[in-house]
């Protein structure tokens, strides 16, 4: 079974405000909203667009969301007619579509053929509705009933049935794709969403989610159907008449794709360029994701295995390593090395994180949990699965705000004081060390009541004397990794 992320009040407010000032940019009429997968693009827009709509103080905009990975079923050349059964599928299935409305203009000319033929016309969207990904027994009844109005109105239009269509003329207009491809569902669709705007504070929404999840000749298969009609002369802003197109995707999936299917030295911005009217939307919610920090790391308990049934919450025992946790976890999301979804399935969930034994020096023994560490270090293994796993993690975290960091030097010094236990050996004194061969540390190892802590008070670089900030702090948490993989920690 696969995991579902938890619908999170915070992680859609959040990132709200940023999203409707986007949506509300004047002549914003294509959009790009970009994030990496499985951070959360599908869940945040199902829930912002509530319904299928979402109504600000000056606009109300209505939905259809389709999903093109369903397409993969498809050939290239199919691709069009799925999108437009898919279309017309949420359109019945989400809205009251009233056929007595429809401006029938276009089919005057031609009511014979489509009185005679309806079936025939209607039948492939019954067809492909499975391969759609969708149930056709939801839609089945909405279909018989837009059969039997659609010849009740075309009988009202031409009760003589005087209208003859040649060949050629049912060619062009059947013909999928084509620029001036005027047939029934492009006709149904255009009039449909025509009635959804009964005024004109409203404005319709063509979302295409998962995009860069299908095949690559099926992503731009469906681009170019856009660019064609962008391209065009057609009065219309959007294919079909919808009001904005919204293209869901990892534009760095997208441009990865485009570089292996056409070559990196074809210009990737060019092409995109005509798919955003204004800019590429970054949905960002790490802010938003640390306000659940606190809750999480709340439900870490630690549990005695030596025989006693003591437990102890991580907070209660140690508060900075929350700061540890979200100064890690920031960090990890910064870096794309761990999404929302991977984050989220600790939410609201109970952690034990075991008490250990370590060999440090000699004979004797330190418990796991003297350092915060490597009680850190416990829960990522829960994240990550194997030491390993989690020190290419290390690798490829990053922090930007590293040079503003104003706990730096606590952070070093907790990571030290495992670092160099075998030296120091938990007593009280004044000790130094080396670190990447550039940076001297003095520090002081202080033992109190609640417990033995490292205080950093120098770094000095051999080249300009004292600094501010020393190495890397992901490579020194590689370096305390690296030390309990050495002791078989994990094993």
């Amino acid at each position: 079974m696969s995991y579902k992320t938890p619908i999170i009040q915070e992680l859609i407010t959040g990132p709200s405000s940023d999203f409707i000032k986007y949506l509300s940019l004047e002549n914003n009429d294509r959009l790009i909203f970009s994030a990496p997968y499985g951070h959360g693009k599908t869940t945040f827009l199902k829930e912002f667009f509530k319904d299928g709509t979402y109504s600000s103080a000056s606009k109300t905009y209505k939905v259809v969301h389709l999903y093109p990975v369903n397409y993969s079923v498809a050939t290239n050349e199919d691709i069009f007619k799925y999108l437009k059964y898919d279309i017309i599928y949420e359109l019945l299935m989400n809205y009251e579509i009233n056929l007595e409305n429809f401006d029938f203009s276009y089919l005057e000319a031609l009511p014979f053929y489509f009185k005679e033929n309806i079936l025939d016309i209607l039948a492939p969207l019954l067809v492909l509705i499975p391969k759609l990904g969708k149930t056709i027994m939801d839609t089945y009844d909405k279909v018989r009933d837009l059969q039997k109005k659609f010849k009740e109105r075309v009988e009202e239009i031409n009760k003589d049935d005087k209208f003859f269509i040649s060949a050629l003329e049912k060619e062009l207009i059947e013909r999928e794709g084509s620029l001036y491809e005027e047939n029934f569902y492009t006709m149904f669709i255009e009039r449909a969403l025509a009635q959804l705007k009964d005024n004109e504070t409203i404005e319709t929404i063509l979302i295409l989610d998962d995009l860069d999840r299908i095949d690559p000749h099926h992503i731009f298969r469906l681009l170019n159907v856009f660019a064609a009609h962008f391209d065009s002369k057609e009065g219309k802003k959007n294919k079909f008449g919808f009001d904005k197109v919204m293209f869901v995707c990892d534009i760095n999936n997208i441009k990865n794709t485009f570089a292996a299917t056409y070559g990196s030295n074809v210009d990737f911005n060019g092409y995109m360029d005509k798919f955003y009217s204004k800019a590429i939307h970054f949905h960002k919610f790490n802010d938003h994701a640390l306000s659940l920090v606190n809750q999480i790391v709340n439900l870490i308990t630690i549990d005695y295995k030596d025989g006693q049934s003591e437990t102890f919450s991580f907070v209660d025992r140690s508060k900075p390593i929350v700061e540890d946790y979200r100064f890690l976890i920031s960090s990890m999301l910064e870096s794309g090395v761990i999404n929302l979804r991977s984050f989220l399935k600790f939410y609201q969930k109970e952690i034990k994180i075991s008490i250990k034994k370590l060999p440090i020096y000699g004979t004797r023994y330190v418990y796991s949990h003297y350092f915060r560490i490597v009680t850190l270090f416990d829960f990522f293994i829960q994240h990550f699965g194997t030491a390993e796993a989690l020190m290419t993690a290390l690798k490829k975290t990053y922090n930007s705000d590293q040079g503003k960091m104003q706990n730096y030097k606590y952070m070093l010094g907790d990571a030290i004081l495992f670092l160099t236990v075998g030296e120091h050996k938990m007593i009280t004194g004044e000790y130094n060390l080396v670190i990447d061969s550039k940076f001297r540390i003095d520090y002081t190892i202080v033992n109190q009541a609640q417990g033995t802590y490292c205080s950093i008070k120098k770094i000095e670089l051999a080249t300009s004397g004292e600094v501010e900030f020393g190495p890397d702090i992901f490579s020194v948490y590689r370096q305390c990794l690296q030390l309990l993989i050495r002791l078989q920690y994990y094993q």
